[in-house]
């Protein structure tokens, strides 16, 4: 087992080389050589280039019907991971106040944390180095990580995360001093209703014990009631011995029996007059020409399912998905990489036949994390708070969601990778697996909101987003290092 020294300088090392990296962009940002629009189009290629070749190219080495069962734990793991972050930024609003245009971005600074560049940096270095197998755990561990990009890409764009921050812009703004005030009143109602739900919980208590009191009783005398008329019946069981069983007279069934028939046959002649009304209505709807309201209605949905069915076509999430189906279909994957007792013919040097679909993959694949981390500094060059009001800061938001994030959520995500563990439910053995689903849960806020933002706002500006990207960027490195640090002092 690694010394505790070895510890900290392989969970430092991976750090070191990310921020050497990221400061190259952020140099370069700041001499005003890379500007928002060389960074912009370079994330373009990042996102549609680079990152689909390279998690193509590592889910065909990394995955295979060996540990296949794997994906099922990374999906509930990410799953959980992003409700628990939208747990941290709802209790933060719920305490904190909160810029109006930033009401919903806040949720989703919470949901949607960086699960690009920054783990696939450090873990690939982490993992490419003992006591980890080295290239082929690498290969793995990106593999891993696609599936905590895939649920991140799906939830932001085909299921509607995105709206999370362009709704921030919808509507007139409202001053600091309103919304702070607002929090306030929230808090003092909050206060107020948790105290009379208390009161009205000990109240039905003690009323449901004094109503079963009275009930109790009442049981009891309709008892003592009953045995008194049952002694009575018995008593007089003798008289009636002889009497027959009455009968119900003839005329009384007839009335009965003809009522009941004429009720019978008056249903259906309602029921007739109640469709008929019903097919004027609906004759008259389908003639009325759709309002103007209507086909707008129409027209956004159709934009909404338009946009659905682009972002599940994107090339990062078309590369993870042909690349699971190979990466599962031996005689598929045969034609990529070299397996041993393949029947597959091979090219004429001796490799697979589709080998060099691998090598240009592999090839651009190399450039994805460089230059995501290279972008990732130029966006945090990009960020500006203002300086004259640091006084109106959300400071308790920023500080919550910083400690939920970083301090809160990688606790959390010990308690629950090793409640997996003792289930069964996450191999044991698999190292790579824990370690990924372990790293994964001290990941800040994804830099992608920031792009959005300035997307979505009408002035490019995306001051509140920065006040709470920069905290936690700031935190990160101390977070991540005791993470790894511990996470391998766990597994090893």
């Amino acid at each position: 087992m690694p010394t505790v020294g070895a510890l900290v300088w392989m969970s430092c090392r991976p750090l070191i080389k990310m921020a050497l990296s990221t400061s190259c962009g952020f140099i370069l940002t700041r001499m005003g050589m890379f500007g928002p629009m060389h960074a912009r189009g370079c994330g373009q290629v990042v996102i549609k280039v680079f990152y689909p070749a390279l998690l193509f190219a590592k889910i065909v080495t990394g995955i295979s019907t060996d540990n296949i069962s794997a994906i099922a734990p990374l999906v509930v793991v990410s799953s959980i991971y992003l409700i628990l972050g939208g747990l941290m930024s709802l209790v933060a609003t719920q305490f904190f106040w909160v810029p109006h245009r930033f009401r919903y971005g806040i949720h989703a600074a919470g949901i949607f944390g960086n699960f690009g560049d920054i783990p696939t940096a450090l873990i690939v270095s982490v993992t490419a180095i003992p006591p980890f197998a080295g290239q082929k755990d690498s290969d793995t561990a990106v593999a891993y990580i696609s599936i905590f990009t895939l649920g991140f890409f799906l939830c932001l764009f085909p299921f509607g995360g995105h709206a999370l921050i362009s709704n921030d812009f919808a509507g007139p703004d409202r001053d600091i001093s309103e919304v702070r005030k607002t929090v306030r009143e929230q808090l003092r109602y909050s206060g107020q209703k948790w105290n009379r739900a208390l009161a009205g919980l000990l109240a039905a208590v003690r009323g449901n014990l004094r109503s079963a009191a009275r009930r109790s009783n009442a049981a009891l005398e309709v008892v003592r009631r009953r045995k008194t008329v049952v002694e009575t019946e018995l008593e007089g069981m003798g008289a009636d011995e002889e009497a027959g069983p009455s009968q119900l007279p003839k005329a009384a069934k007839g009335e009965v029996t003809a009522k009941v028939k004429d009720d019978v046959e008056d249903q259906p002649r309602a029921q007739d007059k109640s469709e008929d009304v019903d097919a004027d209505v609906t004759a008259d709807e389908v003639l009325r020409p759709p309002s103007p309201g209507e086909t707008i209605a129409f027209r956004e949905r159709v934009a909404k399912i338009t946009a659905a069915v682009q972002a599940l076509v994107a090339p990062i999430t078309v590369a993870m998905l042909i690349g699971l189906i190979v990466a599962v279909i031996r005689p598929l994957k045969s034609l990529f990489v070299a397996l041993p007792n393949s029947p597959t013919p091979h090219a004429p040097d001796g490799q697979p036949a589709l080998a060099f679909i691998m090598d240009t993959t592999t090839f651009l694949g190399g450039g994805a994390v460089p230059l995501g981390l290279v972008c990732l500094g130029s966006a945090l060059a990009s960020i500006k708070v203002p300086r004259n009001e640091w006084n109106v800061l959300p400071f308790g938001a920023i500080s919550a969601l910083v400690v939920g994030k970083l301090l809160i959520m990688p606790v959390l995500g010990f308690l629950l990778v090793d409640a997996f563990v003792r289930i069964g439910f996450i191999p044991e053995n698999d190292k790579v697996l824990r370690f990924v689903c372990l790293f994964m849960s001290c990941v800040p806020t994804s830099t992608t909101q920031v792009f959005l933002t300035q997307m979505y706002s009408p002035d490019g500006r995306a001051d509140h987003v920065s006040a709470f990207l920069l905290p936690q960027y700031a935190v990160m490195f101390a977070s991540m290092s005791f993470v790894t640090a511990y996470t391998l002092h766990v597994l090893f």
